[in-house]
């Protein structure tokens, strides 16, 4: 009976996760789905790489990446850099004295992004599926 508290502590940080992940992932899918469709060329082409990135690499990969990127890029911005722009140089630096990476948050990004990418692939078709004069009824219902 000892071990039931910890197992049920995991699964409820686990499920809220999922949970965090999913929500968080489709908002990203729907996005990526639109930005993949769309006539913009520039638009087009940036989503389509990014989501290929994203299915190509191993999931742990982008796991680990999002967690030890995170805290160097808080390091980075807490110790400042400039960005030459070559009319003028913009200082950037942030006040972080206490700075920590949770992470369940990196956990929810990671998956997220993970799962917005194959997600993407799946309402993208299903937009393409829709043939182009379904929409006319709806327009002219109103």
């Amino acid at each position: 009976m000892n071990e039931f508290q910890p197992l049920a502590s995991a699964a409820g940080m686990t499920v809220g996760l999922a949970v965090c992940a999913l929500a968080l992932g489709l908002v990203l899918a729907m996005l990526f789905a639109v930005g993949e469709s769309s006539r913009l060329k520039v638009v087009s082409y940036l989503t389509i790489g990014w989501v290929t990135l994203l299915r190509g690499l191993p999931e742990i990969l982008v796991v680990l990446f999002i967690y030890f990127g995170s805290s160097q890029l808080l390091m980075m911005l807490s110790d400042g850099f400039t960005l030459n722009l070559y009319l003028f140089e913009l200082p950037i630096k942030l006040n972080l004295d206490n700075f920590e990476v949770s992470p369940f948050l990196c956990g929810v990004i990671a998956l997220a992004l993970l799962y917005s990418a194959y997600a993407s692939q799946t309402l993208r078709g299903a937009l393409k599926a829709v043939p182009i004069g379904s929409g006319n009824p709806a327009r002219h219902s109103v």
